[in-house]
């Protein structure tokens, strides 16, 4: 086997896209990555990592993406053997890799490769769950209040959620959410119709906001789901999230995708309940400076 780094996302995408599209909810989010990245409005300001890993007779068996600063994210593989040739072509390409996104035995195996090879320890931060839902399970009870799509003045209260669903999940305020570039992603996507933010409203104020972006013909990816600490409990998060997927669906996509945190089982059965289906397991690990 051996590893090809591509430049360009567009000579990536025509040679992989069939790889990943066998698995498209799998690999949601590096199909949406790639379309965002060969968009005219993408919010990536640095050049992106792409690389595949090849049999001698030409076959894809795995590929990995990078949008600098954040985390390498891998394909599903059906040999570990790939891993140690995607380590090969983040060194030869000279990545900083701070994190890694993938499979359990994937991810974990890559952390190990990298340690070995770079010197530098990773340590696993997050457990997360890939869901699918191709068919919405009305909430139970009747939730209080209605879906609004989210309009253009409602820009600075979604930077101002979005921070805090950052700091919250991940632990560190995303400074560069508020770049020119940022701003003007957010501002390219409230404009887009139909729309793909919506926000839950209760009597004169939003509770809940729930976006989703398209990762192919077929699949969405629904993110963020977020409720201020003040407004949860109440049953909007579940409400909104099962409106936003019924409506995907009504829009003619087949499928859904959710990822959540293992460690938080109340928001794992709020979906559940909706309709989403744990489709594969997905693991982050970070550096943690260890040598």
């Amino acid at each position: 086997m051996r590893y090809q780094i591509y430049i360009d996302t567009q000579s990536f995408i025509q040679r992989v896209g069939a790889f990943l599209r066998q698995r498209e909810v799998e690999h949601n989010l590096m199909l949406g990555l790639c379309k965002e990245l060969l968009s005219e409005n993408s919010r990536y300001e640095l050049p992106p990592f792409h690389c595949i890993v090849e049999a001698n007779d030409g076959r894809v068996l795995a590929a990995a993406l990078r949008t600098p600063p954040h985390h390498l994210i891998l394909s599903h593989c059906d040999d570990l053997r790939v891993i140690p040739s995607i380590v090969d072509a983040c060194l030869a390409a000279g990545q900083e890799i701070e994190g890694v996104l993938g499979m359990p035995e994937q991810s974990l195996r890559f952390a190990e490769e990298w340690r070995i090879r770079s010197g530098c320890g990773m340590k696993l931060k997050m457990r997360q769950m890939l869901h699918q839902l191709d068919r919405v399970v009305p909430p139970e009870r009747a939730v209080r209040g209605k879906m609004v799509a989210a309009q253009a003045n409602d820009q600075a209260l979604l930077e101002y959620w979005y921070a805090a669903f950052q700091m919250e999940v991940h632990g560190i305020l995303p400074v560069e959410w508020f770049s020119a570039k940022q701003k003007e992603y957010m501002s390219h996507r409230l404009a887009q119709k139909p729309s793909l933010h919506f926000l839950w409203w209760v009597g004169e104020r939003p509770v809940c906001w729930v976006s989703f972006r398209a990762t192919t013909e077929r699949v969405v990816r629904i993110a963020p789901v977020y409720t201020p600490p003040s407004a949860r409990g109440c049953g909007y998060a579940s409400a909104l999230v099962a409106a936003v997927s019924l409506t995907v669906l009504e829009r003619g996509f087949s499928y859904c995708s959710l990822y959540t945190d293992l460690a938080n089982p109340t928001s794992n059965a709020i979906y559940q309940r909706v309709g989403y289906q744990p489709l594969q397991e997905i693991h982050q690990y970070e550096k943690n400076g260890d040598r």
